[in-house]
């Protein structure tokens, strides 16, 4: 029976796959929205959809109040995990649950009330919280950009030492991390608490894109150029040459997500065949592992041939080409006809 309730899981899962997949082949690629950009500096009007290179800066230090002094941050982030309990659920051969205690290193300590056993497995709240902090103004080169709703680039992660953070007598530098508490960050208790800085630091060459509006360049009015508000390190081909891995690895990233959504929407959909072969040890395992080699490839065929197709529907060129073929398809198909039809009513002298 509940391989039976499988087949409808696997229905929903097959269908969604193709969604997954036709989506994948429509995805904007900004790394050609990039090259439609013209230099800030040339450009005509306030319209216009442009870039700027520059060093970038900002309008003064940045730091966080706590541990990490100012310095030239461009914007900062403050990660702080917790010691603390786990419970996590597990079931014996006879399907039994039962509740089993961890202690790991967590973002957000789960609530000890909640907890099956809680005597002995009490967790402290988070004292010291997240933090991520932009600064106010900031430069590409000469123009002045939104730090709130640009894209900034990939921070860097910040080693902590005696010149970038200022520890109290509860805290120390131990590798990478700042530690708060009662342990060691290899022998930790629960409560204590490893702090880790990452960066976005100024002074590096960057480029923006965006509309030009006097000495600032702004988020473009249109919908793929809005959304390439963004910093990127480098120059404006450093900027199309990320545009376009990006763009590639994503693409391969979800249709790997559509085949195997494909193949698990396939194997639940013919669960049932597998399990009744178990009815005979030997055959019950054989059937499993050809199952599973056939839908593997029928699930490989169709989504080469799904991410094709999509390719051509979501090119305007593509659709006119089928629309046409099929156009000249059925005019051709009624010539052929209309002269059978036509050469049968002529009499024999």
């Amino acid at each position: 029976m509940k391989s039976l309730g499988s087949i409808v899981i696997g229905i929903v899962v097959f269908v969604l796959s193709f969604v997954v997949l036709f989506n994948t082949e429509g995805r904007t690629d900004y790394s050609k929205v990039a090259k439609k950009a013209v230099s800030a500096a040339e450009a005509t009007t306030d319209k216009d959809f442009a870039y700027a290179t520059g060093d970038l800066t900002t309008g003064g230090l940045l730091g966080d109040d706590l541990y990490l002094n100012e310095g030239d941050y461009v914007a900062i982030n403050r990660d702080v995990e917790v010691y603390s309990w786990v419970e996590k659920v597990e079931e014996d051969e006879n399907d039994v649950r039962y509740y089993v205690y961890e202690t790991e290193w967590a973002d957000e300590p789960a609530d000890s009330e909640t907890f099956n056993e809680r005597r002995g497995h009490d967790n402290y709240p988070k004292e010291i919280q997240n933090l991520n902090k932009v600064a106010a103004v900031g430069m590409v080169g000469e123009y002045e950009i939104d730090l709130d709703k640009a894209r900034l680039p990939g921070y860097t992660a910040l080693k902590p030492n005696d010149e970038n953070v200022y520890l109290d007598m509860d805290s120390e530098i131990s590798g990478e991390y700042i530690f708060n508490g009662y342990g060691t960050l290899q022998d930790p208790e629960i409560g204590d608490m490893r702090i880790k800085y990452s960066v976005v630091p100024v002074g590096d060459k960057a480029t923006i894109f965006g509309r030009p509006d006097g000495s600032s360049l702004d988020p473009h009015h249109g919908e793929d150029e809005k959304g390439l508000y963004r910093i990127f390190w480098g120059t404006n081909d450093d900027a199309e040459s990320v545009l376009k891995a990006e763009y590639k690895a994503a693409g391969w990233t979800w249709r790997a997500i559509g085949f195997f959504m494909m193949w698990i929407g396939l194997m639940l959909i013919l669960k049932p065949v597998s399990v009744a072969m178990e009815v005979i040890p030997l055959l019950g395992q054989l059937g499993k592992s050809a199952l599973a080699a056939v839908t593997f490839l029928i699930a490989l065929i169709l989504t080469v041939i799904t991410s094709l197709i999509s390719m051509v529907l979501h090119n305007i060129f593509g659709i006119i080409a089928i629309v046409g073929a099929i156009v000249a398809g059925i005019y051709f198909y009624f010539m052929k006809k209309q002269e059978k039809s036509g050469g049968a009513a002529v009499p024999k002298k």
